[in-house]
């Protein structure tokens, strides 16, 4: 599971980077998962699904530029906090429990990086995903089909 999470974040950071090469883009994707598969209308069909991250390019251009070894602006406890209060009606209801904390670094622009929380909560044995930027912004998620799956 770490090595699909590892090259889902590889993915996510080489794609943004690779868009910003072109003309800058609305938003940029920095998170991917999880992926979760629900009955389709055909006997025997299940329909797949992702959750991704978008994150707007001009409030990724207001984070600072960090590094691991810098300060951190924002708590992971302050990131936890609002991570728990994000979820909303389409979350399972019930106790929210934090089942993984991580700091991704994401490249920002040619000089430097910026870095965002990932955080794994358990919801009634659901896995849900927050992405917590530095300034304290939840990066709300979105469905994406997946073809051929």
């Amino acid at each position: 599971m770490h090595s699909k999470f590892l090259l889902q974040t590889a993915i996510a950071v080489f794609l943004g980077l690779a868009a910003m090469a072109e003309d800058p883009p609305a938003e940029i994707l920095i998170h991917e998962g999880p992926v979760f598969t629900t009955p389709g209308l055909e006997p025997n069909e299940e329909i797949t699904f992702t959750k991704e991250f978008p994150v707007d390019a001009a409030a990724l251009k207001r984070q600072p530029f960090l590094s691991l070894t810098d300060k951190l602006p924002l708590s992971p406890e302050k990131a936890i906090e609002l991570a728990k209060a994000s979820a909303d009606a389409g979350d399972p209801p019930g106790e929210k429990n934090v089942v993984r904390l991580e700091l991704l670094p994401f490249k920002r622009a040619q000089n430097g990086n910026t870095l965002c929380y990932l955080i794994e909560l358990n919801v009634d044995g659901n896995e849900v995903h927050r992405v917590v930027l530095m300034d304290g912004t939840v990066v709300k998620s979105r469905l994406r089909q997946l073809r051929g799956k």
